[in-house]
């Protein structure tokens, strides 16, 4: 039956079933019941399996904070999806901080090299995770002449940090002014932040554009733009990139105040899935 009717073999899917019931077959098999489970359902796209990553991470009780800061932007630079920094309490009432990496399988080698050579653990310890990374799409607008990203996700509108402390830096504006004047101005296009967003591009280079502190936050992270992962664009390419990527800190426009009116392009996002 199963030779006859099967097409293809694995584990059950995410799926919402419908019914579910058992068999008793009259042979005597020996080793195992003579037993078959059928369960009819529909698959649920929202249970499908998440993209793999791998966490890795070491306690570190002997390192300065500038070393633990450094630790954190190398392996971002090596490409990790996100890095950060968790307080903890070791064995002899020692005070440390667990060192945190999420990658992709692939890299997940060099990942370890490089948080065993900033860190001087003597080895480093991971599981495999799945996340779910939400699509998002990013528009430019202009403030004060200056053009500032604005992302847009399912019910939600967020400002591009590096940008508004760009521009408020050159303004003297508020950086909360800044942000809020960036989004007035996405919004008075007429378009709210849509509800659904097309699917993200997968498999191309990752963008990192953005600073980070070297203290820890509330969440442990290291820091403040939430919910994001980090990449890289070799050579400063522009255009749709893979993990939260839309375009590299060398876009001359950024810069110059020259926009660029590249058109809204569907990237994935953050870990923010981290």
């Amino acid at each position: 039956l199963l030779s006859a009717l099967v097409t293809d073999w694995g584990p059950m899917p995410a799926m919402t079933i419908a019914t579910a019931g058992f068999g008793a077959g009259t042979a005597d098999l020996g080793d195992r019941p003579n037993l078959t489970q059928v369960v009819i359902g529909e698959r649920d796209p929202r249970l499908e399996p998440g993209q793999p990553v791998v966490q890795l991470e070491v306690n570190v009780d002997d390192a300065t904070g500038e070393q633990l800061a450094f630790a954190v932007a190398a392996l971002l630079e090596a490409g990790a999806h996100d890095a950060w920094l968790t307080p903890i309490t070791m064995k002899k009432g020692r005070p440390a901080f667990t060192v945190t990496a999420l990658t992709d399988p692939a890299i997940a080698g060099q990942i370890a090299a490089v948080l065993t050579r900033e860190t001087g653990s003597f080895g480093v310890r991971g599981q495999t995770l799945e996340r779910w990374p939400q699509a998002r799409l990013t528009e430019r607008v202009d403030v004060e002449g200056l053009p500032v990203r604005v992302k847009i996700g399912a019910g939600r509108v967020k400002v591009e940090h590096d940008d508004a402390a760009r521009v408020a830096r050159r303004t003297g504006l508020p950086l909360r002014e800044v942000m809020g004047r960036a989004e007035d101005a996405y919004r008075r296009r007429g378009a709210e932040a849509p509800t659904e967003v097309p699917p993200y591009i997968h498999g191309e280079a990752h963008r990192h554009d953005h600073d980070h502190g070297s203290g820890s936050g509330g969440d442990g992270h290291t820091h403040g733009d939430e919910g994001h992962d980090h990449g890289h664009t070799p050579g400063g390419s522009v255009g749709p990139v893979g993990d939260r990527g839309f375009e590299s800190a060398e876009d001359p426009s950024l810069d110059t105040g020259i926009s660029s009116g590249v058109e809204p392009t569907p990237i994935r996002p953050d870990d923010d899935a981290s």
